[in-house]
């Protein structure tokens, strides 16, 4: 049972990977990659980093990141097919 935050996490994640597959070549919003500053549907950040951790640690979102050479830092994350049902199943997915 996702409670109404990861259900908002959920939604913004998945409406920018819908539009960014789009602009690619595959089409399929799952597993596609987004950037964390883009999908940040909360006030701060820590209840973003909160929440995406939750949905982490349930296997329905994947987390990953890097670290350019002049120390700046990527954070990006995607939805598993799991977050996916999940989402579905809450009718959260509009």
């Amino acid at each position: 049972m996702l409670d109404s935050d990861e259900v908002l996490a959920l939604n913004a994640i998945l409406d920018d990977a819908v539009a960014k597959s789009k602009e690619g070549d595959d089409g399929d919003p799952i597993f596609h990659d987004v950037n964390v500053e883009d999908v940040n549907p909360f006030a701060d950040e820590r209840t973003q980093s909160d929440v995406y951790d939750k949905l982490a640690k349930k296997g329905l979102i994947e987390c990953s990141g890097y670290e350019d050479t002049t120390g700046r830092t990527e954070e990006y994350v995607c939805i598993t097919p799991s977050g996916l049902d999940a989402l579905k199943s809450m009718g959260g997915v509009h």
